[in-house]
């Protein structure tokens, strides 16, 4: 049965131009900057002073915090080479208090997970696994995380990349109604085509198929001539239905 939901289709941008509008917007940016630097040049003399005993002033409390010195060595020569810039992004992000809340969050999540997990753990470190990868990964996850691994669930662990795909083209092509694939990076190469293959031919009998990308992870991999002709030889094989977006 076809799919005849009405979608808009809208264009979508080449990576490489979003990254050069992203260009000249830092340029511009840059140049506001250099601008407002000459307008500030009269108090040139007092914004220094100023910025440098701030500087030492961050600098003398790093030094004194008790973290790991390669962090704190990290930070201090960042800000005694780039004062403002690191300067703002210390007090951003370098702060212990600046991410408070989302650690605090964080700890009372994971706390409440290991008093969950901790029985758990204890009897599946005892079990046998079928294989020294599989028994690696879940000694990983255990040790490193703190998450059990379960069986008698429907997550299917591949630890070979080919079988992984072997069986991924074989769900897909089982696909009767729709077909939803999201990936950080693709690379337009014999591994994508083969998959391109079968969800042109799952479009063309109804399916409704959806591919959702990042545009930056995939720059140097893609660009707009993919998907004008992923799109054509989608909606070519499936008439005027709008079967399927990119």
């Amino acid at each position: 049965m076809n799919n005849t939901t009405e979608e808009k289709r809208e264009a979508i941008p080449n990576s490489v131009s979003r990254m050069l509008l992203a260009g000249i917007g830092v340029l511009l940016q840059v140049l506001w900057i250099f601008w407002l630097a000459l307008k500030l040049n009269d108090y040139s003399t007092a914004i220094q002073v100023s910025t440098s005993v701030l500087t030492f002033l961050i600098t003398l409390r790093i030094y004194g915090l008790h973290i790991n010195s390669a962090y704190k060595i990290s930070w201090i020569i960042l800000i005694l080479l780039f004062p403002i810039f690191g300067l703002t992004i210390y007090l951003l992000f370098g702060r212990s208090g600046a991410v408070s809340v989302m650690r605090r969050r964080f700890g009372a999540n994971m706390t409440m997970l290991r008093r969950y997990h901790a029985p758990i753990l204890q009897q599946r470190r005892a079990l046998p696994y079928p294989d020294r990868i599989t028994r690696n990964h879940a000694r990983y996850l255990q040790d490193r995380a703190g998450y059990p691994a379960y069986d008698n669930t429907d997550v299917t662990f591949y630890g070979d990349t080919c079988e992984a795909l072997e069986a991924q083209k074989t769900a897909l092509r089982s696909a009767e109604k729709f077909i939803f694939m999201e990936y950080h990076a693709i690379e337009d190469a014999s591994a994508w085509q083969e998959l391109e293959d079968i969800l042109a031919e799952r479009a063309a009998h109804g399916v409704e198929v959806r591919v959702f990308y990042d545009d930056v992870g995939s720059i140097g991999f893609i660009n707009s001539k993919f998907v004008k002709s992923w799109r054509g030889a989608a909606y070519s094989a499936a008439g005027s239905t709008r079967s399927s977006r990119f």
